[in-house]
């Protein structure tokens, strides 16, 4: 992954007044998913981890 790739959006998003910033396409995912439907993202939260 580039610098740039990184830099970039972290770099604007105080600029255009934006708390957070997805960078991996894991973390567009789970905004999108926040944004539709936050309680289930609460649940993924509460989820324990396979052992």
């Amino acid at each position: 992954m580039r610098l740039h790739r990184v830099a970039d959006p972290v770099l604007r998003a105080p600029l255009e007044n934006r708390g957070g910033v997805g960078v991996t396409p894991e973390a567009h995912g789970l905004l999108a998913l926040s944004r539709i439907s936050p309680k289930a993202i609460r649940a993924l939260g509460r989820l324990t981890p396979p052992r």
